[in-house]
């Protein structure tokens, strides 16, 4: 039997402002302030952990530390300063045939703003802290779905293909999401339906 260590016990940290501790409320605060969604969440880094997947809870900044819940405290004392990251990143480890395995991003990185110029050379440095980590693992491949804001589609995805990742087609998460309001009155969700959606409901 294994046993799995919470992954907000402890934490890793790149210079003083490294926490001792984190809790969910923390983590997904500061996600959710960033714009990010359930799959990259406390909660679902938890439950992809209760499967057997090792989970990596990456926080970074731009000024230069970076701290890793999936490590053991490097004696940090200082209170993490929650608004000044940049970057966080639930990476998930998937088991392949043979002995290998591949870092799943879903929905991330999560970026805090839009991706201007400013925000390539953290990339870059995301790039490089992941492409360490998975040699350090022997970890075949690294599959990130970021979700960018519409307004900044191509210009993300021109640089991500200019530090050398590949575009391609099949997606694991749906590339456009459908928000519902289910609060509001039946007939007024269906007045902005298309005429054959209606139909094809009267119909079931």
């Amino acid at each position: 039997m294994t046993q799995h260590r919470d992954i907000g016990e402890t934490m890793l940290g790149g210079g003083d402002r490294s926490p001792e501790r984190i809790n969910a409320e923390q983590w997904n605060s500061s996600l959710i302030s960033r714009g990010g969604g359930f799959l990259q969440s406390w909660e679902w880094g938890q439950f992809q952990q209760r499967f057997g997947r090792r989970v990596t809870f990456l926080a970074m900044s731009e000024d230069a530390f970076a701290w890793d819940l999936s490590q053991k405290n490097a004696h940090a004392t200082a209170d993490a300063r929650w608004h000044d990251l940049d970057l966080q990143a639930t990476v998930i480890e998937h088991k392949l045939p043979m002995g290998l395995s591949y870092f799943y991003v879903p929905r991330g990185p999560v970026l805090s703003g839009n991706i201007e110029i400013t925000h390539e050379a953290l990339f870059g440095r995301f790039r490089q802290y992941i492409d360490d980590l998975a040699r350090s693992r022997g970890t075949a491949l690294i599959r990130i779905e970021p979700a960018f804001a519409k307004s900044v589609v191509t210009h993300a995805t021109d640089h991500l293909l200019r530090m050398g990742f590949r575009h391609m087609e099949a997606t694991v998460q749906p590339k456009q999401n459908l928000i519902v309001d289910l609060t509001v009155p039946e007939v007024v969700m269906k007045r902005h339906m298309h005429k054959k959606t209606r139909y094809n409901i009267r119909l079931s």
